[in-house]
């Protein structure tokens, strides 16, 4: 089990922040546990951090909140050429089982996990996959 026990001080030390985060050069090299970048873009792949990795395929997923209806839309976007709308499905939260006067935020996310085609655009690994798989998702709410 991982140690969370410094979040509470790194949150404080995010919110308290007056400058943006900075990075620098210093990289730890990979080894043999991390993700490497076949993106040849110059640098050893040794020398790159995982996170640091371009990809080449971006999936943009929406959500859009209405009073009663939400709407999931993914585009997928590869560098040099215009985006693509690969999906998007319309829901009606009431019909689907939320209680549209008095609901909280696990109760909406339960209902996205288990009602509509977000995790599976988000291509997790427990739900089929409906669309082309992609290097990286961005889910915009």
């Amino acid at each position: 089990m991982p140690d969370y026990s410094g979040n509470q001080n790194e949150w404080t030390h995010i919110v308290n922040a007056v400058q943006p985060p900075s990075y620098n050069a210093d990289c730890v090299p990979l080894n043999d546990t991390h993700h490497t970048s076949q993106s040849g873009s110059g640098s050893p792949d040794w020398l790159r951090c995982g996170w640091l990795t371009l990809s080449e395929r971006k999936r943009h997923i929406g959500i859009d909140q209405g009073v009663t209806n939400f709407v999931i839309v993914a585009v997928d976007k590869t560098p040099n050429a215009l985006p693509v709308v690969v999906g998007g499905e319309l829901y009606d939260l009431e019909q689907e089982g939320l209680n549209i006067k008095r609901f909280d935020m696990t109760d909406l996310i339960l209902l996205l996990q288990t009602k509509t085609v977000l995790m599976s655009c988000m291509q997790h690994p427990a739900y089929t996959r409906t669309l082309p798989g992609v290097d990286r998702v961005i889910v915009h709410i």
